[in-house]
């Protein structure tokens, strides 16, 4: 059975650094339900069910499926979070996430700042429904303590922005 400490280990593995690792894991969290399970599938009524740590769906899996089959590997964890960094950082990734935000996440990987690490993981990597049309006002230095049990009733974001963010904070 997976755990927060084996997905961490993997994605140490597949080159994410320490830093990194908290806001992957909340992320993981969210969209595994808690079980960090590389083989969970979406609960959803929806007829396309995500797959996985990071929830794959449509082309984003068959690509998933494609570098399976292209680098030999079967189906894991590692081979999920090898599959996610490559598409992060190689120069031609198995999927395209578009230059753009494969920067943008490279840049907020690179800051200091959790916060903006899990938001822009969830808005440009998972890009959950309504992810890209949210923004925030309040400052990311005012998330994390005792603003959190406002954080989403005083803004337009996306309340799972803040459940990843809380959640990042368990792995950090």
């Amino acid at each position: 059975m997976a755990t927060s400490k084996s997905i961490r280990a993997s994605l140490l593995r597949a080159g994410f650094e320490d830093d990194e690792i908290p806001a992957l894991l909340g992320n993981i969290d969210v969209e595994t339900g808690g079980s960090f399970d590389y083989r969970q599938v979406e609960d959803t009524s929806k007829p396309q069910k995500g797959y996985g740590l990071f929830q794959f769906t449509g082309g984003h899996l068959s690509d998933y499926l494609k570098y399976l089959k292209d680098t030999g590997q079967a189906d894991s964890d590692d081979a999920q979070t090898n599959f996610v960094y490559e598409n992060i950082y190689s120069k031609n990734p198995p999927h395209v996430i578009g230059a753009g935000n494969q920067k943008k996440i490279q840049d907020a990987f690179d800051s200091d700042d959790n916060a903006s690490k899990s938001d822009t993981f969830a808005r440009w990597y998972e890009r959950f429904r309504g992810s890209e049309e949210d923004d925030t006002w309040i400052p990311n230095w005012l998330r994390g303590g005792m603003f959190d049990p406002f954080l989403g009733r005083f803004d337009n974001q996306h309340p799972s922005y803040n459940e990843r963010y809380k959640r990042s904070k368990k792995y950090d």
